[in-house]
């Protein structure tokens, strides 16, 4: 008896996705249009240097954040099983 709507979900689905697959599709023509008018254009060389030195600068920076993060967690747990340890 519920053989009915197992198929009518699964037909549903099917035309669902025909749907998205058309829409995904069309978008990528737009997004390959727009990607050629980017190559097109050109950087300096002192704008590609400005660019690499910052894009250094970030990655330090989070490197640093990231450095300090896991200091914390480990004193944080360091101190946690210390704790535990003289309590128990």
């Amino acid at each position: 008896m519920s053989f009915g709507g197992a198929v009518s979900a699964m037909i549903t689905s099917i035309k669902n996705n025909t749907r998205l697959r058309r829409k995904s599709y069309l978008n990528q023509n737009i997004l390959i249009k727009d990607e050629k008018a980017l190559i097109d254009k050109k950087a300096t060389p002192e704008q590609l240097e400005a660019i690499r030195n910052r894009l250094i600068e970030e990655n330090r920076q989070k490197r640093i954040m990231n450095f300090k993060i896991f200091l914390f967690s480990l004193l944080l747990t360091i101190t946690a099983i210390l704790l535990l340890l003289y309590v128990w």
